[in-house]
């Protein structure tokens, strides 16, 4: 007990000891005051370095007195758990015995604590070189937020730094990298050198800074760089070198900085800086940035404290710092001042009982620094007077008044202090402050988030109250529960798994795709049904196959987390590689077969003179290897991994399945690793196995363009996997030389679990081999790159034939398309034996050589006279050496030499002869039709042209047209006039400009011309580097950055590259620019003025694709430009004077000014059809632009606007709608020009439409394409409803709304995508099934929840439809991503009418239409319906609106739309700027939109527009060969109005012009079309009958042609028509004479003559009609036909006769085996005709014979039928009971007998018998059966009990229902009655027992005799006399006698007494002794209880 009670002390005086000090304050133990910046004046000298132990801490803050004690404080904070400690230096510390400060404070850590220096030094710090990783070089490295280093100096520092380009190159004295604050320090006498490979930032103070440096200063020191490198480009500086923070109150003295790199030098800082002063080192003469330079008298004098602050700086009056000024707590005074008052106003700032680190929340507010930190910066400077051991009387009392001044701050400070006794809740705040989105995360990963969160959320509320103030909880006890929650809350927020957007297509494509292989390789590769293998790699394959099954499993495709994605990817790989690194037991050898190849370089075109340039680095063979040999170290040891073009990418193969692409990390098919050795790459993974077939391919892939269009990157897996397809080349294993065989080339799927499975032949595929070689050794590396220019058909097969003998490589490719070069497989090996008939080889390389030397497309005509020679060269060489050769092969190379040669000839005379018909047509385009204009200019043109034509082989002649030799001859007979110099002329067309606007539009032009001005960086499309002058000509010699373009006036003829700038937007677009941005308005609008003219940028727009790339800006719409109030634009600008049409350029120029909000980088800005580029022609050149008002009257579009903007009020309801619109019509009453009251209107139906209700939506819901009876739930429309929007209103919550509207359910809406509606869920209808929605007839680009009443995507009037897809993810329902389709398929409209049928037209055009209204005005509403939905559709009034913005022009499908007679309404489908699914980056499509364009006109009042149509058409004779198709579009455009119009209309337009027109364009069209004809048709020696119709048709069309038509056909085309038609009709007469010599050769007709009967009749069938009308003996034909049919049929008829008589004599005597005789004759017989019939000659013996037949089939059908049932009687036998089914059997025969049948039965009677006899027998049988039953149940019985009478009752009951003669039969009847009687006796004798055994129990109950036992007696003695006598027998004698003496017992009791009548009668008599001794023990038992306990606390109170 002793030692419990001392341990209890103890622990009592161990847990007082552990309270807080301030438990005990109330007694004054404590002394608060006391701080150690008291303290630290007792250790005034510095002292010697002692042992190395941690510092002393006081208020959590470590006093440093010695080096070992700063060392350790290093190594300690370098730690987690001391990055944010904090220290004091107690004194100067001398570092000078230290030899590894080789790490700094805060190295691989950052250092977020307080360091104070407390104004002490430390000396004779040293940094040795040396190379590390870390923060940086330094006292300290790299210093958080938080940190604070103060009144700190550091002195005589030597920093020698080396640095590699890994580590952090930032350098210095006293901090590396600074991210918090530097207060008061300084740096005097150091040293800073460094040697870097990096580009280092170095300072004397700081290297980097990002924080905040303040009052501070570096003195006397310097900075070496001892990098050689003259390149190095960091920043050096005194504070600090590089700067991103901010630098003031500081000031660097002789600094001396030594470098030979380029760095940025400066002696302070640069950046954000403040209040910085510099001085030189007195040699030093650079020339600096970043502070003020001083000299040393200004530095001395009192100047320099007032500048840097007297409040921290003080003049060096004790000259201890070169007279600089130094810091209030170095300077030494001569005399110390008293610091009492001072000491008191410190006294209020707490040094404990409060919170010192990570203290930045205190329930109210927050501190950036720490509250701690806060308040210790109010007193640092008060502090360092204090602790200051001279401070001066002044020093003092201003440390006094700066902590007065501030009290109420102070007092703030100190109040947000958090007590020490309370929580610290900063890092729970902090973590609750980074608030996560629960639509950004997976449901999955956010429900275990949310919990934790929730809980989180809770402490935090119950640790403070509503106005921040701490609750009773908020104890210092729950810091642990909050820092434990902190830390589960982190690790819930970094488990949270950010959500793959559905639009994020990439990534879903590739999370799909990765499990669909996870399910293949699953499904393959199990584990329990694998053998063979190790059971290590089974465990490894099932351990992978189980986490990737989990994996795969756990995943909603409707809802996948990045982190799962990854997470899928990773487990695919680990799969994979558990697959392919499978290890056999076996460790016999393998054989595998291995193919490595480089269709890149088929690609690449490396084959005849290129071959060299192949991959040399191929093999194809059968290996045998050791098994579970390793893929990668087989193939990385022969070196068949490398290639030497960068451009090719690796497929691998294993047994034709996919097992790696170079297609990213994504989708697990990862890095091949022979680069890095990568041991986690799947394909080192791969073992090979027996008979496995590895096979490598080199392949140039496809290549996706990126979104920004800025360049291409290979495609991934993801996004091509039907590409990847494994081919099998079959071909024979030998062959003989110049024999043709076979090559089959099929391919199958190599993503199995992808693709469905499926053999495909490869069409296309042209076969390439190697060369021949002498072993198949030999072959492995040969390079299949020969062409055999053998081509595989549709059946993936091709014929080839080898010559050279030895063994070559087969492989066939296409490289046509990108989805064809995955085709792809192993080369095979194909051994070519000697050839068995060598002559017959080369006679079959001879024909080949002739065909291709022959070839009718490359006549002799096509080539110079030089290469024919070469050809025939190369042809007789061949033949030559083809004769000679010893060998197939010889003959076989000489052969393909001689092809290729050929070949390559013929493809340089095809480039050389378009080039040379280009070059003349080029030079002849240039000089004029008329020639009488030449002059001396053109005498180089036309020399040259004359050299061209003098050059032109025969071929290139004949594709002349008539016109070019008729204008050739020409030029070249003609005699050039002297040169004539021509003017260039600009003309400003102001025809349409009112007088009065003139002027004012000249000023403005002269304004931009003469203040036109260069961009930033110009340089325009069409070349060079110009100045734009507009409106002028310049020109320049060279084309492409040549030298600045001049501007000229004239020109001689011929002069190329003439530039006119003819659009005035360009140089208003910069000129307003610098309006704007010089009015202080960067994002625009831009605006210059003039007298009467103003110029705006406002409506020029500028589209960039891609924000985050370097695009090129698209410009949308143009400057404004308006005059007197009228808008203005340059209606058209027109060239005369030229040769040839001046060419439209855009101007691209480069802006950096980042003007409307772009990037400088997004500025490449192109104006549209800014330039015209020319070459002057032969006469003067006038550019004329014509100007025009844009809009027409002002007070009419007024009218109009307001009627307009009333329709639209119509159509709008809400409070705020009215107001809008008279603010509207008020803003177009006050409009000056129709341009404004356009933008008027606009602007207020804007208004309008944002003032209106919310409306409602249309939501529908239906499957259209999933019908019930395939398995749908539903199908049809579910779902038709309209639903209220409000401010909240989304497109997804409309559909939810509907569906629970009408009680259906959907899942999935609340993560952002439905996957399931009323049961119908994604995938249920196949792969690419799922929901998908339209936002009025367009598949919205974004999820459903991104469009939204608040963001104006969502309005009034709009319909939601909501279907499900099957097939092409919306293909099947309108959305098609595969293709660029932007027409509409429909376009419906109600209030007008087009005049033409809609017609859709080609994707990218533009249409016209005219659409006709009743009257002046109408309400018109256009439903357009995209061809591919996934293309948005919108409508604009009077404007073309390319970009994505909506103004008040743009109407939806569902509005109204008002109208006037002479609107234009423009319909747009799918235009590049609008958002679209088909422009993601997967999809990339490259598309441009489709507009209609509908004019609109009064349906009685057509006929002006009509009239405008064609005055726009040019004079009949402006329509030219070279430009009547430009303008055949319009005629067509002003036909179909014009015929659209009705009678009265037509009436009205003079339509001469128009039939002019048309009839020009007709002529020119009449040319092309025969044109078009001839040269559809083969050359005449390949043409056929078969073209006849075609051959007859173009002479047709070319004969209609008139004289002069027909000088635009080439000769060659004149020529091909002409010798076509004489061919043809050589080919038809030919087949006539052939015909009538066939039939002239039949002869006399004979059974013989069907041959030649048949020829003639085919080859007369052949010809046409007109043919065959001239055969003359065509009648002998047909007369021979007949007789011969005639000789052929009397022929057949004897012939089938003389059969019939032949098999009828064939029958002989009829006996019963004739029957097949018989019925072969008849059957012949009856076949033939009755012509036949007649000549059968013993016809009636075949009657005969039947006759008698069927007589003796009968006789014998009867026996047979008796015979078999006297059979079945005399089987009966002894009649038993087993006879029944014998005689049963015998009967029914009998029976089915005829009755002639039955009297041939000789033993009827035996059978009557056996019936009889077998009744008896069954009787009898019955008999016994019945009695046996009987007697057993008797037997039964056994001996007689009380059970007995079931038994006994039984066996009677069955007696009794027997028959009598049954009952006869039981034997044992005796035994029954027997039985039944003992029974009987067994019972009486029981109910004897019973009633004795009743009466015993009563006499024994009566029991202790006693007044009460009376009843009990009575009742006993009444049962004994109640029994018979046989029943008291058997009562024992013992028991009567206790019966009568109980009796005599009770008559001898007492008389009863009064006490008697309470006792408990039923209370048994017991001893009185009995009860008294229970109440004694009891009693006894207690006393000794009570002693007991009295004896025990006795015996303790002893103790």
């Amino acid at each position: 007990m002793k030692k419990r009670i001392v341990s209890f002390l103890l622990a009592l005086v161990m847990a007082v000891s552990l309270l807080p000090v301030s438990a005990f304050a109330a007694d004054g133990a404590y002394n608060v005051t006391e701080d150690t910046t008291v303290q630290r004046r007792d250790y005034a000298d510095m002292i010697a370095v002692q042992a190395a132990t941690e510092p002393e801490q006081v208020n959590g803050v470590y006093q440093i007195k010695t080096a070992d004690e700063l060392l350790w404080f290093r190594d300690f904070s370098n730690k987690s758990s001391g990055r944010k400690a904090s220290a004091a230096l107690c004194n100067d510390i001398d570092m000078s015995s230290v030899s590894d400060w080789k790490t700094p404070i805060g190295n691989l850590s950052t250092y977020d604590g307080v360091f104070d220096g407390n104004g002490y030094r430390i000396l004779n710090l040293t940094y040795k070189p040396v190379q590390q990783k870390g923060q940086g070089r330094a006292l300290f490295g790299k210093t958080g937020s938080s940190a604070i280093i103060r009144n700190l100096g550091l002195y005589n520092a030597t920093i020698t730094a080396k640095t590699s380009p890994q580590a952090d190159a930032n350098i210095a004295a006293l901090v590396s990298i600074n991210g918090g604050t530097i207060f008061n320090c300084y740096v005097a006498n150091s040293k800073v050198s460094i040697k870097s490979k990096a580009t280092p930032n170095a300072g004397i103070l700081c290297g980097y800074n990002k924080g905040t440096i303040e009052n501070c200063y570096c003195i006397n020191s310097s900075i070496t760089d001892a990098n050689a490198k003259t390149t190095i480009t960091g920043d050096l500086g005194g504070i600090a070198g590089g700067n991103s923070g901010t630098v003031k109150n500081v000031y660097a003295a002789n600094i001396t900085i030594t470098t030979k790199g380029t760095q940025n030098l400066h002696p302070v800082a640069v950046g954000n800086v403040e209040n910085i002063y510099y001085i030189k080192a007195s040699d030093d003469t650079r020339t600096y940035t970043g502070g003020i330079e001083k000299d040393t008298a200004w530095f001395q004098s009192e100047a320099a404290v007032t500048a840097l602050g007297a409040e921290y700086f003080t003049q060096d009056t004790a000259d201890i710092n070169g007279g600089y000024p130094v810091l209030t707590f170095a300077k030494m005074a001569v005399e110390g001042a008293d610091k009492s008052e001072l000491e008191k106003a410190l006294a209020v700032f707490p040094t404990s009982g409060y919170y010192t680190q990570n203290d930045r929340y205190n329930g109210r507010c927050t501190s950036a620094n720490g509250f701690w930190n806060d308040m210790q910066k109010l007193s640092a400077s008060a502090w360092a007077v204090y602790g200051k051991e001279n401070a001066t009387a002044d020093e003092v009392a201003k440390a006094v008044k700066g902590l007065q001044d501030s009290s109420e701050e102070i007092q703030t400070a100190i109040a947000n202090l958090i007590p020490a006794d309370r929580a610290n809740t900063t890092v729970l705040y902090e973590a609750l402050r980074s608030k996560a989105h629960e639509s950004s995360y997976t449901a999955k990963s956010w429900a275990i988030y949310k919990p934790v969160r929730d809980k989180a959320e809770t402490l935090m509320a119950a640790m403070f109250g509503e106005e921040g103030n701490p609750t009773n909880d908020n104890k210092a006890e729950k810091q642990t529960e909050i820092e434990t929650m902190t830390a589960e809350l982190e690790t819930a927020r970094k488990a949270l798994d950010p959500r793959i957007s559905s639009d994020n297509t990439d990534s879903l494509t590739r999370v799909k795709l990765n499990m669909e292989a996870i399910q293949y390789l699953v499904k393959k590769y199990d584990p329990d049904t694998l053998t063979g293998y190790t059971a290590e790699s089974i465990e490894t394959l099932r351990q992978a196959r189980t986490a990737a099954m989990d994996l795969a499993g756990s995943i909603d495709l409707n809802d996948v987390g990045q982190g799962e994605d990854n997470q899928l990817v990773s487990a695919l790989r680990e799969l994979r590689k558990a697959v392919y690194g499978l290890t056999t037991t076996s460790a016999a050898q393998i054989k595998v077969n291995v193919s490595v190849l480089d269709a890149n370089d088929i690609y690449a075109g490396y084959t005849g003179e290129l071959a060299q340039l192949h991959n040399p680095n191929t093999y194809t063979a059968a290996m045998t290897l050791a098994a579970n040999a390793s893929a990668y170290d087989l193939l990385n040891g022969k070196s068949l991994l490398k290639n030497p073009n960068s451009a090719a990418e690796a497929v691998v193969f294993l047994n034709g399945e996919l097992v790696y692409g170079d297609l990213g990390s994504t989708s697990g098919y990862d890095d091949m690793g022979y680069v890095a050795g990568s041991e986690n790459s799947t394909f080192q993974a791969i073992r090979l196995h027996d008979k496995d077939e590895l096979t490598i391919v080199w392949i140039y892939p496809k290549q996706v363009e990126y979104s920004s269009q800025t360049g291409t990157y290979p495609a991934y897996l993801m996004d091509i996997p039907d590409y990847f397809r494994y081919s099998t080349v079959s071909a024979p294993v030998e062959v003989e030389a110049g024999q043709p065989f076979t090559v089959s080339v099929t391919s199958e799927t190599a993503l199995p679990f992808h693709c469905a499975a499926g053999t495909r032949a490869v069409t296309g595929a042209a076969v390439y081999r190697s060369d021949a070689a002498e072993s198949a050794e030999a072959a492995a590396t040969g390079y299949v790159g020969v062409n055999t220019y053998a081509v595989t058909d549709e059946s993936g097969k091709a014929t080839l034939t080898l010559y050279n003998e030895g063994y070559v490589l087969l492989n066939a490719f296409r490289t046509d398309t990108d989805e064809a070069r995955y085709t792809v497989g192993a080369s095979v090996l194909v051994h070519v034996t000697a050839a068995g008939d060598l002559d017959a080889v080369k006679q079959q390389l001879r024909e080949e050589l002739d065909a291709v030397y022959h070839d009718e497309q490359h006549p002799e005509s096509v080539f110079t006279a030089e290469n024919w020679q070469k050809v025939q060269d190369a042809y007789n060489t061949a033949v030559a050496a083809i004769d000679a050769a010893k060998t197939s092969g010889e003959a076989g190379d000489a052969q393909l030499t001689a092809i290729q040669t050929i070949k390559g000839l013929q493809s340089s005379a095809d480039s050389n002869n378009k080039a040379n018909l280009v070059q003349f047509r080029r030079l002849l385009a240039q000089l004029p039709d008329d020639v009488t204009k030449l002059d001396a200019t053109a005498n180089d043109t036309v020399a040259q042209l004359k050299t061209c034509y003098e050059a032109m082989t025969v071929y290139q002649r004949g594709q002349l047209t008539g016109r070019e030799q008729k204008k050739y001859d020409a030029i070249a007979n003609a005699e050039l006039a002297p040169a004539v110099s021509r003017k260039l002329t600009f003309r400003q067309d102001y025809s349409s400009v009112p007088a009065a606007d003139q002027a004012a539009l000249a000023d403005m032009i002269a304004y931009l011309q003469n203040n036109t001005r260069a961009d930033d960086k110009y340089t325009p499309e069409v070349g060079g580097n110009m100045q734009a002058k507009l409106f002028a000509f310049s020109t320049g010699k060279t084309v492409n950055n040549g030298p600045a373009y001049t501007q000229i006036t004239e020109a001689a003829s011929l002069t190329q590259n003439i530039v006119a700038c003819v659009n005035p937007d360009y140089a208003a677009y910069l000129l307003c620019r610098d309006a704007a941005i010089s009015a202080g308005k960067k994002d625009g609008p831009g605006v210059i003025t003039g007298t009467g003219w103003r110029i705006s940028d406002a409506s020029m727009t500028m589209y960039v694709p891609d924000e985050n790339s370097s695009n090129t800006t698209r410009v949308m719409g143009h400057m404004t430009y308006t005059v007197n109030g009228t808008q203005y634009a340059v209606k058209s600008v027109t060239v005369s004077g030229l040769e040839t049409d001046a060419t439209s350029r855009n101007a691209t120029f480069y802006d950096t000014s980042s003007y409307r909000g772009r990037f400088p980088t997004q500025c490449n800005q192109v104006i549209p059809d800014t330039f015209l580029q020319m070459t002057t022609g032969f006469d003067d050149v006038t550019v004329t632009v014509t100007w025009a008002p844009v809009g027409g009257d002002a007070q009419a579009a007024k009218e109009a606007a307001i009627t307009r903007l009333n329709t639209v009020k119509n159509g709008l309801t809400g409070d705020g709608v009215q107001a809008a619109y008279d603010a509207g019509v008020k803003a177009i009453q006050a409009a000056a020009t129709a341009a404004e009251v356009d933008k008027a209107y606009q602007a207020a139906v804007v208004a309008m439409r944002k003032a209106a209700d919310y409306g409602k939506v249309q939501v529908i819901v239906e499957n259209t394409t999933y019908p019930v009876e395939d398995g749908a739930p539903w199908d049809g429309k579910l779902v038709n409803e309209w639903i209220d929007l409000n401010a909240d209103s989304t497109m997804m919550n409309c559909i939810v709304a509907a569906l629970a509207k009408n009680g259906f359910t959907q899942t999935g809406a609340e993560n952002g995508y439905i996957s399931s509606i009323e049961g119908l869920s994604q995938m249920d209808g196949g792969g690419e099934s799922g929901w998908m929605g339209t936002l009025n007839d367009w598949f919205t680009n974004f999820g459903f929840k991104e469009f939204t009443v608040e963001n104006g995507s969502l309005s009034n009037g709009d319909v939601i439809r909501i279907m499900y897809t099957r097939e092409g993810l919306g293909a099947d329902v309108g959305g098609t991503w595969g293709n660029s389709d932007t027409t509409l398929a429909a376009l419906d409209i109600q209030g007008g009418k087009l005049l033409t049928r809609f017609a859709p037209g080609e994707a990218g055009n533009t249409y016209e239409y005219t659409l006709a209204i009743d009257g002046e005005s109408a309400d018109l509403k256009l439903t357009p319906t995209a061809a591919n939905k996934n293309y948005l559709t919108k409508i604009f009034l009077n404007e073309k609106v390319t970009s994505d913005e909506e103004g008040g022009s743009f109407f939806k499908r569902t509005q109204m739309i008002p109208v006037a007679a002479g609107d234009t309404i423009y319909v747009g489908c799918g235009e590049y700027a609008w958002p679209s699914m088909n422009k993601q980056k997967t999809e990339a499509r490259d598309y441009t939109g489709t507009w209609y364009v509908l004019h609109v006109v009064n349906a009685s009042a057509g006929a002006s527009y009509v009239d405008d149509l064609i005055d726009a058409l040019p004079d009949a004779s402006d329509v030219s060969y070279d430009n009547y198709q430009q303008y055949g579009d319009a005629a067509d455009v002003a036909r179909k109005a014009y015929e659209d119009l009705d009678k009265a209309e037509q009436g009205k337009v003079d339509a001469l012009k128009l039939e002019k027109v048309e009839a020009a364009i007709a002529q020119f069209k009449a040319i092309d079309d025969a044109k078009t004809k001839i040269d559809a048709l083969p050359e005449a020696g390949k043409v056929t009958l078969a073209e006849r119709d075609a051959v007859k048709a173009a002479q047709d069309a070319y004969d209609a042609l008139s004289a002069e038509q027909k000088e635009y056909l080439t000769f060659a085309q004149a020529a091909k028509v002409t010798a076509l038609a004489k061919r043809i009709a050589e080919l038809e007469a030919a087949p006539i004479k052939s015909v009538e010599a066939l039939i002239d050769a039949i002869g006399t007709v004979t059974l013989d003559s069907k041959s030649a009967i048949d020829e003639a009749r085919k080859a007369y069938d052949k010809l046409t009609a007109e043919q065959q009308a001239k055969v003359s003996n065509y009648a002998a034909l047909t007369a021979a036909e007949t007789t011969y049919a005639k000789l052929v049929q009397d022929k057949t008829d004897q012939d089938a006769a003389d059969a019939v008589i032949a098999k009828i004599n064939a029958i002989g005597t009829v006996t019963l085996k004739s029957k097949k005789a018989i019925d072969e004759a008849r059957a012949a017989y009856d076949k033939l005709t009755a012509e036949q019939q007649a000549k059968v000659s013993n016809y009636a013996t075949l009657t005969a014979a039947e006759t008698t037949y069927a007589k003796l089939v009968t006789d014998k059908a009867d026996q047979d039928a008796a015979d078999a049932v006297i059979a079945k009687i005399d089987a009966i036998g002894e009649v038993t009971l087993d006879s029944k089914s014998a005689i049963d059997e015998a009967r029914k025969a009998y029976d089915k007998l005829t009755a002639a049948q039955q009297a041939r039965v000789s033993n009827y009677a035996a059978l009557t018998a056996a019936e009889t006899t077998y009744a008896k027998l069954v009787q009898d049988k019955a008999d016994q059966d019945a009695a046996d039953a009987v007697i057993a149940k008797i037997d039964a019985i056994g001996e007689v009990t009380l059970d007995s009478k079931s038994a006994i009752d039984e066996a009677r009951k069955a007696y009794d229902k027997l028959t009598a003669a049954q009952q006869a039969r039981v034997s044992n009847y005796a035994a029954l009655t027997t039985a039944e009687a003992t029974y009987a006796k067994l019972v009486a004798d029981k109910a004897d027992q019973d009633a004795a055994d009743a009466a015993i129990a009563k006499i024994n109950a009566i029991g202790v005799v006693s007044r009460a036992a009376k009843s009990r007696i009575d009742a006993a003695r009444k049962a004994y006399d109640g029994l018979t006598d046989a029943q008291k027998a058997l009562v024992p004698a013992s028991v009567v006698k206790t019966l009568t003496d109980a009796e005599t017992a009770y008559s001898n009791l007492p008389p009863r007494h009064s006490s008697d009548d309470t006792a408990d009668s039923t209370k048994p008599v017991q001893s009185s002794r009995t009860g008294d001794a229970g109440i004694a023990i009891y009693a006894a038992m207690s006393l000794l209880s009570v002693t007991g306990g009295a004896w025990v606390i006795g015996k303790k109170r002893k103790h």
